[in-house]
Protein backbone atom coordinates (compact mmCIF):
# COMPACT_ATOMS: atom_id res chain seq x y z
CA UNK A 1 0.00 0.00 0.00
CA UNK A 2 3.03 2.28 0.39
CA UNK A 3 4.65 1.93 -3.21
CA UNK A 4 1.12 2.59 -3.90
CA UNK A 5 0.72 5.97 -2.12
CA UNK A 6 3.98 6.94 -3.21
CA UNK A 7 3.30 6.25 -7.00
CA UNK A 8 0.42 8.14 -6.87
CA UNK A 9 2.08 11.15 -5.12
CA UNK A 10 4.94 10.68 -7.80
CA UNK A 11 2.66 10.93 -10.52
CA UNK A 12 0.68 13.64 -9.01
CA UNK A 13 3.38 16.02 -8.43
CA UNK A 14 4.57 15.45 -11.88
CA UNK A 15 0.70 16.54 -12.95
CA UNK A 16 1.30 19.79 -10.87
CA UNK A 17 4.90 20.56 -12.40
CA UNK A 18 3.03 19.89 -15.63
CA UNK A 19 0.41 22.21 -14.50
CA UNK A 20 2.29 24.96 -13.45
CA UNK A 21 5.07 24.88 -16.15
CA UNK A 22 2.35 25.53 -18.93
CA UNK A 23 0.45 28.48 -16.68
CA UNK A 24 4.13 29.59 -17.31
CA UNK A 25 4.34 30.03 -20.63
CA UNK A 26 6.85 26.59 -20.68
CA UNK A 27 6.19 23.07 -22.31
CA UNK A 28 8.91 21.16 -21.80
CA UNK A 29 7.36 18.87 -19.58
CA UNK A 30 4.69 18.68 -21.84
CA UNK A 31 6.84 17.53 -24.26
CA UNK A 32 8.18 14.87 -22.41
CA UNK A 33 4.88 13.61 -20.94
CA UNK A 34 3.84 13.60 -25.27
CA UNK A 35 7.14 11.70 -25.64
CA UNK A 36 6.13 9.36 -23.16
CA UNK A 37 2.53 8.73 -24.34
CA UNK A 38 3.85 8.11 -27.75
CA UNK A 39 5.99 5.38 -26.99
CA UNK A 40 3.91 4.01 -24.17
CA UNK A 41 -0.07 4.34 -25.78
CA UNK A 42 -0.85 1.23 -23.92
CA UNK A 43 -0.62 2.31 -20.62
CA UNK A 44 -3.14 4.61 -18.75
CA UNK A 45 -2.42 8.74 -18.23
CA UNK A 46 -0.87 7.78 -14.54
CA UNK A 47 1.42 5.47 -15.77
CA UNK A 48 3.11 7.67 -18.80
CA UNK A 49 3.41 9.78 -15.80
CA UNK A 50 5.12 8.02 -13.84
CA UNK A 51 7.50 6.12 -16.83
CA UNK A 52 8.27 9.74 -17.97
CA UNK A 53 9.19 10.99 -14.02
CA UNK A 54 11.45 7.66 -13.17
CA UNK A 55 12.73 6.91 -16.66
CA UNK A 56 12.65 9.99 -19.32
CA UNK A 57 14.92 8.02 -21.55
CA UNK A 58 13.18 4.83 -21.45
CA UNK A 59 12.16 2.87 -24.94
CA UNK A 60 10.42 -0.14 -23.40
CA UNK A 61 8.83 -0.74 -20.55
CA UNK A 62 7.44 -4.53 -19.26
CA UNK A 63 7.64 -6.86 -16.20
CA UNK A 64 10.70 -9.23 -15.46
CA UNK A 65 8.98 -11.73 -16.96
CA UNK A 66 7.92 -10.35 -20.35
CA UNK A 67 11.37 -8.98 -20.53
CA UNK A 68 12.86 -12.09 -20.62
CA UNK A 69 10.39 -13.58 -23.02
CA UNK A 70 11.38 -11.08 -25.28
CA UNK A 71 15.32 -12.38 -24.60
CA UNK A 72 16.49 -9.09 -22.72
CA UNK A 73 18.29 -9.50 -19.86
CA UNK A 74 18.32 -7.75 -16.50
CA UNK A 75 21.38 -6.20 -15.50
CA UNK A 76 23.03 -7.31 -12.05
CA UNK A 77 21.65 -4.27 -9.37
CA UNK A 78 19.02 -2.34 -11.56
CA UNK A 79 15.76 -1.66 -9.77
CA UNK A 80 12.42 -1.49 -11.74
CA UNK A 81 10.26 1.37 -11.86
CA UNK A 82 6.81 1.11 -10.10
CA UNK A 83 3.70 1.57 -12.53
CA UNK A 84 -0.15 1.41 -10.90
CA UNK A 85 -1.58 -2.33 -11.11
CA UNK A 86 -5.34 -2.04 -11.49
CA UNK A 87 -7.46 -5.07 -10.08
CA UNK A 88 -7.71 -6.94 -6.79
CA UNK A 89 -5.21 -6.98 -4.41
CA UNK A 90 -3.15 -10.32 -4.36
CA UNK A 91 -2.70 -12.25 -0.83
CA UNK A 92 -1.62 -15.28 0.16
CA UNK A 93 -4.28 -17.00 1.07
CA UNK A 94 -6.99 -18.59 -0.71
CA UNK A 95 -10.55 -17.34 -2.18
CA UNK A 96 -13.41 -18.59 0.12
Amino acid sequence: MQKTSEATQMAADYLACLGNELAAGSSETLVRYLQAMAKFYRYSFYNCCLIAVQRPNATRVAGYKRWKEMGRHVRAGEKGIMILVTGPPKTDQPRV
